[in-house]
């Protein structure tokens, strides 16, 4: 006999393996063209985990679709603050040094999906012959984000980059659920996880390999342990 049932697939966890997988192969590579290559997947991946984790947020809220559909209309910051909202949680200060560091992460990802013709200010030098082309010396500098402390324009990430933002990302999603929401490592991965879900029983479920995925991160000194510690498979 066959049971009805629901596997809810949020796509978080994905995300962040993505971001990680991504980031050690820019940090292994040594082209600075396939190192920026990595490093931008795993940037844009980070910014994608954001956006996700405040959209499953949202949809743990026992709310009506119409409010819902609403709300989904917000900024990926509002839909944060929003939830606290709906959990008597004062909001977080958007002058923590953490939340300035994501509404950058935020103004990247949209600069980045609705790209625009870029000035970037340059030096060169005089043209040379080298024989069947010419070359032509080219000194390019690009500003920085603030917060993240890393370049504006993806030409210029590296795996420092996507450290940096990978840093970012952990320690705004630690703040969130454990000093604000102070939520435990099984409340976080309820929300966040894929799970099964048939008549009242629901089943949180992650594959291994995202744990391996998630553990080994570490080694650069970012801890996401809290999305594994003691998760079902």
């Amino acid at each position: 006999m066959k049971i009805p049932a629901d596997f809810k697939y949020p796509g978080f966890y994905d995300l962040v393996c993505d971001a990680i997988y991504q980031h050690k192969l820019a940090d292994k590579e040594s082209n600075s063209f396939y190192e920026n290559r990595h490093a931008r997947s795993s940037i844009i991946s980070s910014a994608l985990v954001i956006e996700s984790c405040a959209n499953c947020l949202l949809n743990s809220l026992d709310i009506s679709s119409k409010l819902g559909g609403d709300i989904d209309k917000l900024t990926v910051l509002a839909k944060f603050e929003t939830y606290l909202r709906f959990n008597n949680v004062a909001t977080f200060d958007r002058g923590n040094n953490k939340v300035e560091k994501i509404v950058e992460l935020i103004k990247l990802r949209n600069e980045f999906v609705h790209p625009k013709v870029a000035s970037i200010k340059t030096e060169i030098g005089q043209m040379e012959d080298i024989g069947e082309q010419y070359s032509l010396l080219m000194e390019l500098t690009g500003d920085q984000w603030k917060g993240l402390i890393i370049p504006k324009r993806g030409l210029f990430w590296s795996a420092d980059s996507s450290l940096k933002v990978l840093k970012a990302v952990s320690e705004f999603i630690d703040y969130l659920f454990f000093e604000l929401l102070e939520l435990s490592d099984q409340d976080v991965q309820n929300v966040l996880m894929s799970r099964l879900e048939f008549s009242s029983i629901i089943m949180p479920t992650v594959f291994d390999v995202f744990k391996t995925e998630i553990t080994s991160v570490k080694e650069f000194g970012i801890d996401f342990g809290f999305l594994v510690n003691n998760a079902p498979n």
